[in-house]
């Protein structure tokens, strides 16, 4: 998994996951200081699969702390 902004970070399983198994990606979105408001964010997932890559999207709201 590649992030394709420099704003975020990917983490993922390092082993391989079997056909019709599971894994998990941890995405982590670094925004601007004292940003606020909607961010949407693209992270591309590579396998050996028949789709070979597929583009998963992040989307959040940055809220204010009080």
């Amino acid at each position: 998994a590649d992030a394709l902004c420099h704003c975020e970070d990917a983490e993922y399983d390092k082993e391989p996951v079997k056909a019709g198994g599971e894994g998990k990606i941890r995405v982590t979105f670094h925004g601007e200081q004292g940003a606020t408001g909607h961010f949407d964010r693209s992270v591309r997932v590579y396998s050996n699969g028949a789709k070979g890559a597929v583009t998963l999207t992040v989307q959040g709201n940055i809220q204010k702390r009080e």
